[in-house]
């Protein structure tokens, strides 16, 4: 890397410097930084070797002044951007799509001085992976929490870093942890107030896989707070009455998992189901329900 870093000096002297910084404690090294005035910091967990060469020379060339990045109304929404923004990009030398979602996120760190970005070689870099459930690449994430996987065209993060704070931020985020497999993340998410209200909204517009990581998030919360969810015992019962047989199947699940007897006049309702799993699974639940009502008393 501090090869690489000395051949860009010497190909273009009067533009580009080096400086030697042997890091802190703590920091992911081999580490390449690269900043200039008036833009955002750029540091490479990974050789930009091979393709990744062509984005990293890009970002060369957007913070010498030598093109926009962005289109101006797009870089103009970020002006004053607060509080700052951080991309991770996972990548690996070998995928030819990694090059694109590098350069996205490049784009918008070259066009605002309050966005970081790091490009990190998921396989050089496993812990950091790890740490970020990242199970394919490319994989972007905005500011540690909410994971894009595949090429995400510069305009959606920039749509998504500016939507940070709204409630529909907070529920992809929610539904990216849980997901990706940041089962405690998205766990204390549910138990922190107004937290039920999240499960609600993703288990509606789940799909059968997105579900398995949502009951797990479920079952860890409740273990830890069993109360935490009753307050969205009534959006869930409307969802039995979906026209997707999986969809109301797991609904029964959780709802015998939240526990209370709130659920229950709804649930007898399924034991009418047309298909006979569902019907089973109701009489399950209502049986679950009941023991644990009883065995509270």
């Amino acid at each position: 890397m501090e090869q690489f870093a000395c051949e860009m000096a010497a190909s273009a002297p009067d533009t580009i410097g080096i400086e030697e910084d042997l890091g802190k404690e703590g920091d992911l090294l081999p580490c390449l930084t690269v900043e200039a005035d008036g833009t955002g910091v750029v540091s490479y967990l990974a050789l930009p070797e091979g393709p990744e060469l062509a984005p990293f020379l890009d970002l060369v060339g957007w913070m010498a002044g030598a093109s926009l990045p962005l289109a101006s109304q797009m870089a103009s929404r970020l002006t004053g951007l607060d509080p700052a923004a951080e991309l991770t990009v996972f990548i690996a030398r070998a995928c030819p799509h990694c090059p694109h979602a590098v350069r996205e996120a490049l784009r918008i760190a070259a066009a605002c001085p309050q966005v970081f970005v790091q490009v990190v070689d998921a396989q050089l870099h496993g812990s950091l992976s790890t740490m970020y459930s990242v199970r394919s690449v490319p994989t972007t994430v905005l500011d540690s929490e909410l994971s894009f996987t595949g090429v995400v065209e510069s305009s959606t993060i920039v749509d998504r870093i500016l939507g940070r704070g709204s409630p529909a931020h907070r529920m992809e985020v929610f539904s990216s942890l849980a997901v990706s497999g940041r089962t405690s993340e998205a766990a204390s998410m549910l138990m922190a107030p107004g937290g039920a209200a999240l499960l609600a909204g993703a288990w509606r517009s789940s799909s059968m896989s997105s579900r398995l990581g949502l009951m797990m998030v479920v079952q860890e919360a409740l273990d830890l707070s069993p109360g935490c969810l009753e307050s969205c015992e009534e959006d869930l019962v409307t969802v039995l009455f979906s026209g997707d047989t999986s969809l109301r199947g797991d609904t029964l699940d959780i709802l015998s998992r939240i526990g209370t007897s709130t659920s229950l006049p709804a649930i007898r309702q399924c034991l009418l189901d047309m298909n006979p799993d569902v019907a089973e699974m109701a009489a399950e639940a209502i049986a679950l329900i009941t023991a644990r009502s009883e065995g509270g008393r």
